[in-house]
C-alpha cells in the first residue's frame, strides 16, 4: 500500500501568525489618527496665514467703521492678541477618542466662534471669517496618510523564526513609515 505524505512550507502556523499580525496592526490607529490631527492643525494655521477660509475664499476686510482701529491694534484680520489663532490651532483642541477625532472648540475665545459663523444681524454685521474646517488639501492629505498606513499595516508578515517584518517597506526616523505604494506623495514624517 501506497502513502502520500503533505509537508507544508511554511508552516501553516506562519500564515496564522501573519493575519493575527495584519489584524493586530489595523486595530492600531493611532499613527494616521495623530498625523491627521497635526495634518488639521497645519490647515487652521494655514487659514490665519492667508486669511481664507477652509474652500480658499478670502475673509472679508474690516468694516470701514473699524479699519482705523484696526490698522494700529491689529497685525491682520483676527491677529489682534494671537490669542484666537492659538486656541485654533492648539494641541489641546484635537481630541482622538477611539478611531475619531475630535475638534474641540471650548478652549476658542467668544470672538472667535463669532467670525468663525458670523453674525448677519448685528450692528454693524460681523462677516463670516471661517478658520475652522479642512481645505481639500487637507482632506487629501490624510486620506493619502491612511493609504500608507493601510500599505504598511497588510503589509506584515512573520518570518519562519517567528519575528515579526514588514515586505517592501522602508522605516523612516522615530519609527514612522514610509512605502513605496505612496507614489510619490511626502513622506509621513514630514507631517509630525
Amino acid at each position: 500500500m501506497s502513502s502520500v505524505t503533505f509537508t507544508w512550507e511554511p508552516d501553516p502556523s506562519v500564515y496564522a501568525a501573519s493575519f493575527r499580525a495584519v489584524e493586530a496592526a489595523l486595530e492600531d490607529q493611532m499613527a494616521p489618527l495623530v498625523a491627521a490631527t497635526r495634518v488639521v492643525q497645519t490647515d487652521i494655521a494655514e487659514r490665519f496665514a492667508t486669511e481664507t477660509s477652509p474652500d480658499g475664499t478670502p475673509w472679508q476686510p474690516w468694516a470701514d467703521s473699524y479699519a482705523d482701529v484696526a490698522a494700529v491694534e491689529n497685525v491682520g484680520i483676527l491677529h489682534k492678541t494671537g490669542a484666537l489663532e492659538a486656541a485654533a490651532t492648539s494641541t489641546e483642541a484635537m481630541l482622538i477618542r477611539g478611531n475619531t477625532v475630535f475638534y474641540q472648540t471650548g478652549n476658542l475665545p467668544s470672538h472667535g466662534l463669532a467670525h468663525e459663523s458670523g453674525q448677519p444681524d448685528r450692528s454693524p454685521p460681523l462677516p463670516q471669517r471661517q478658520f475652522l474646517g479642512m481645505s481639500e488639501e487637507a482632506a487629501a492629505l490624510i486620506y493619502a496618510t491612511y493609504g500608507e498606513w493601510f500599505d504598511r499595516s497588510i503589509q506584515l508578515f512573520v518570518t519562519a523564526s517567528g519575528k515579526l517584518s514588514a515586505r517592501h517597506t522602508l522605516q523612516g526616523a522615530g519609527g514612522l513609515f514610509v512605502t513605496r505604494a505612496s507614489k510619490g506623495l511626502a513622506p509621513l514624517r514630514d507631517l509630525l
